[in-house]
């Protein structure tokens, strides 16, 4: 009995030591607070796969995107109403929204945004149940102020004033530049009490009419003030198009044609302003009434150039002959004893005229004597600028026109 207990005994005071097989090696006695060694015969598993020997290195693979929920395994019905938010550089008012996702398929109502001083309004479907997702648009603006929304919108100030703006647009792609070259729809738009940034035609005309030799302002704080501008236009391909666009004010009526590239950010629109009687206080204007110059509008939206379109008027001499003679007319009225010569150029964007014929210039519109030829007793021929070409000289063949003679002596 005794025998037989003092093996349990030893069991129960040290349960983790499994008994140990009786060989001829000497037996090897753990140092005092370690841990027991593992029997050499029965080796422990690893205790992690680290511990483990080395898989065989694998062949790289691509990795695998996680599981997405396809856009049509979705469905929602979403009501918004903001406060106030800001959505790219566009300021958005109190707005409401509602959105309707169905298959794939996105149809957004926007019941009513305010936006820059006026209201918004519309329905935007965006279907993203396809490889190249595509959107549809309907929108309403009226009162919106068109220089904020423009400079936020696309860096574009040249216009100002309420506007009113009708625009149905669709588009598709992946990407920026794949939606915007896809660009298709049609527009219209009117704007009230507002001006053309950048240039001061109707300032100019003003000096004219008082019998003054104007320069025509440019640059930061020249506008011309209009009562009316709109026209429609039609988009494809991301290029925007117009051929009615119409402005009026007091002074003024243009009209122009043109395009917008939206891809590229640029414009080129040429404009035809036309000079109608001026109200009380300024008839000076009505001597020129019915006169128009070409000008020519291009270039990037955020700073396009905006300057005479005079090679282009040219190009028909009998409309050159008459333009020339109208303004000679109404100039040698108010010019009295002054250069008309030089007025005409600078109207025709600095066209450096110089009379011709016999006799001395001075006191009726001429240069001075001081500028004639050396030893020559008439004054040289006009001449032109490169961009006017040889229209205005006239050929030396043929008899001059009686009535642009007049002007020019």
């Amino acid at each position: 009995a005794d025998a037989g207990a003092k093996p349990q005994a030893a069991e129960s005071a040290a349960p983790s030591a499994p008994p140990q097989a009786e060989t001829d090696m000497p037996r090897q006695v753990p140092e005092q607070g370690a841990a027991p060694s593992a029997p050499e015969t029965a080796p422990a598993p690893p205790s992690s796969e680290a511990d483990a020997a080395p898989p065989p290195q694998a062949t790289p693979v691509a990795p695998v995107p996680a599981p997405v929920a396809s856009p049509a395994s979705v469905d929602a019905d979403v009501n918004l109403n903001v406060r106030k938010t800001r959505v790219g550089h566009l300021d958005l008012g109190p707005s409401s929204l509602g959105l309707v996702f169905r298959d794939g398929v996105l149809n957004a109502t926007l019941g009513g945004m305010e936006l820059y001083d006026g209201h918004a309004s519309g329905k935007l479907v965006l279907d993203a149940s396809k490889p190249v997702p595509s959107f549809t648009g309907d929108f309403r603006l009226d009162g919106v102020q068109a220089k904020t929304l423009l400079s936020d919108a696309a860096q574009f100030s040249l216009l100002e004033g309420h506007t009113k703006l009708s625009l149905q647009i669709g588009g598709a792609g992946t990407s920026a530049e794949e939606i915007k070259s896809s660009l298709a729809g049609q527009g219209s738009v009117a704007m009230s009490d507002g001006s053309v940034e950048g240039v001061d035609i109707t300032g100019f005309i003003s000096s004219l009419g008082s019998g003054q030799i104007p320069e025509l302002r440019q640059g930061p704080g020249a506008k011309t003030a209009f009562t009316d501008l709109g026209g429609s236009f039609t988009i494809k391909n991301g290029i925007a198009e117009t051929n009615n666009l119409k402005m009026t004010s007091p002074l003024l009526q243009v009209t122009a044609a043109g395009t917008v590239n939206l891809t590229q950010g640029s414009l080129d629109i040429l404009a035809h302003p036309e000079i109608v009687a001026g109200p009380e206080g300024k008839g000076g204007a009505n001597d020129l009434a019915g006169l128009s110059v070409p000008v020519r509008i291009e270039g990037p939206l955020d700073h396009p150039t905006i300057k005479p379109e005079i090679k282009g008027m040219f190009a028909n001499p009998e409309q050159a002959s008459k333009t020339v003679k109208q303004i000679g007319d109404a100039l040698q009225k108010k010019f009295k004893g002054k250069p008309v010569g030089e007025a005409i150029g600078r109207f025709l964007g600095n066209v450096q005229i110089v009379p011709r014929g016999g006799g001395s210039a001075e006191g009726d519109g001429g240069p001075p004597a001081s500028q004639k030829q050396p030893g020559k007793g008439k004054t040289p021929q006009a001449e032109p600028t490169p961009e006017a070409g040889a229209t205005e000289q006239g050929d030396s063949n043929e008899p001059d026109d009686p009535d642009l003679d007049r002007i020019l002596r």
